[in-house]
């Protein structure tokens, strides 16, 4: 606690030396202040006037700020690509550019703006030109709003018009510089190129479908196994009747030997007779030559002649049963319509299987169509796709360079976001910031030199203030001390 008091006592003595120097220089601090103020005042008087033109830019959000890639497919509703903020900072970015001083530079030269320059020698009047034009050129953004304010100050006013007038001129084509689009030539080259590419896919496409004979897979899948499931039953409705005529020609035929077996119940009798009387005269010469073959040779001419008479009798039975068999069937109406019958069936089988044959070869067709189908599908679907992605290509490009064009004709007629409110005129009255900047840093200076003056006198005096100084001094302790007035 004591430890603190002392400190306080200490700092308290400190503000009352310090206080107390400067009411004892009192007069010199203020003869100081106002030969110093008397002095900056005498040199905004006697100081060459500035005369200061303005301009002001509105800054408005534009086509320059919306959101458009560079590649892939278009934006339909292209947002903002910055705020309002992030908008003024870009601008004054532009305006910053050194390029835009050197052209001001070179446009005015450097001894109009800077007169002083032609003393000197050795050097880059242009870049030492831009140094200086940099330092003076003002670029201030109005508060609260998209405008920003440009302004230069210089003895002649023409000159300082004509400063701000071209700097906007070429600001306005440095942020048309900026934000210029790729050209249209670039565009126009890929153009051609993904052109060219739709038209090879569209040919590649077309020779697959006329080499495939493949137009439209859906269509053609849903007909061949509309195709396929209408063979498939007329394949087995013809199976079902080749079986039912199989067995009905087989019945057929059966009932056709059962009534050639009866055809004696329809041979006249006298014909049975005469087959009967042949058939014993047959069995008599049988018998005769084996006799006649226990006696002779074979080549003896009883038993030639026996054989000849037997072979005779042979072909006359034949010629009897044949002409029996003959009035059996035609004589038998029953037997000539199973016959009909029969014939018909088998005609009607032999259409029925040659049909099943063409009806297999059919399915068996439609199923290698459905086959090269499926082989060629994700072909057909490849070459779509990449006709699909030509396209939207050909027809992004083709977007582009058509916006392009619009961009490039405004920018030749200097169409931009840029409006100018107020063109910089020639100052008539000389601008008083340079004078009053000139009195307030003399205000300033008279300060600081008023209290070093005290500081410098207090400094150089002889005598003591206090008698603290004297006991420091002497090292004495002083026991009265009398007020000096």
């Amino acid at each position: 606690m004591e430890t603190d008091n002392g400190q306080v006592l200490v700092n308290t003595k400190v503000a009352v030396h310090y206080v107390s120097i400067i009411f004892k220089n009192k007069r010199i601090m203020a003869t100081s202040f106002v030969v110093v103020v008397l002095l900056a005042v005498f040199v905004a008087l006697l100081s060459q006037p500035l005369y200061e033109a303005k301009s002001t830019v509105l800054i408005k959000m534009g086509r320059e700020y919306l959101a458009r890639p560079e590649i892939g497919e278009r934006i339909s509703a292209p947002t903002m690509a910055i705020n309002q903020d992030g908008l003024i900072s870009s601008e004054l970015q532009i305006l910053s550019s050194k390029e835009l001083r050197d052209k001001v530079v070179k446009e005015i030269t450097a001894y109009k703006l800077f007169p002083d320059l032609v003393a000197m020698t050795d050097v880059n009047v242009e870049d030492l030109a831009e140094t200086r034009l940099e330092k003076t050129l003002k670029l201030n953004k109005v508060k609260n709003s998209n405008v920003i304010e440009i302004g230069y100050e210089h003895p002649d006013p023409e000159i300082a018009a004509r400063v701000v007038n071209s700097f906007v001129d070429y600001f306005r084509d440095k942020h048309l510089q900026v934000f210029r689009e790729p050209q249209s030539t670039f565009l126009q080259q890929q153009l051609e190129m993904y052109t060219e590419k739709l038209r090879a896919s569209e040919r590649e496409l077309e020779v697959f479908k006329q080499e495939n004979d493949v137009y439209s897979l859906g269509e053609q899948r849903t007909l061949l196994l509309q195709q396929k499931q209408e063979l498939d039953a007329e394949l087995k409705a013809t199976d079902n009747q080749v079986r039912e005529l199989q067995k009905k020609v087989i019945v057929l035929k059966g009932q056709l030997q059962t009534v050639y077996k009866s055809r004696d119940s329809y041979v006249p009798p006298e014909r049975s007779f005469d087959i009967q009387d042949a058939k014993a005269k047959l069995l008599g010469l049988l018998l005769e030559e084996q006799r006649l073959a226990k006696k002779y040779t074979p080549s003896n001419k009883l038993i030639i002649n026996s054989k000849n008479e037997i072979e005779i009798v042979k072909r006359y039975i034949n010629d009897l049963e044949t002409d029996a068999n003959n009035k059996a069937k035609t004589g038998n109406q029953v037997y000539l319509d199973l016959y009909k019958d029969f014939l018909t069936s088998s005609a009607s089988l032999q259409a029925l299987v040659a049909k099943v044959t063409s009806v297999r070869a059919q399915l068996q067709e439609i199923k290698n169509s459905l086959a090269s189908i499926n082989r060629g599908e994700q072909q057909l679907e490849n070459l779509k796709r990449e006709k699909l992605m030509n396209e939207k290509n050909y027809q992004n490009y083709l977007d582009r360079v058509e916006e392009s064009r619009m961009l490039e004709e405004m920018n030749r007629q200097k169409l931009a976001n840029i409006s100018v409110i107020q063109t910089a005129a020639v100052p008539v009255v000389p601008s008083t910031t340079s004078r009053v900047k000139i009195v307030a840093f003399g205000f300033v200076s008279g300060v600081f030199v008023a209290i070093g003056a005290a500081f410098l006198k207090e400094k150089s005096d002889q005598t003591f203030s206090t008698p603290e100084k004297v006991e420091v001094v002497s090292g004495l302790p002083v026991l009265v001390s009398i007020p000096y007035k």
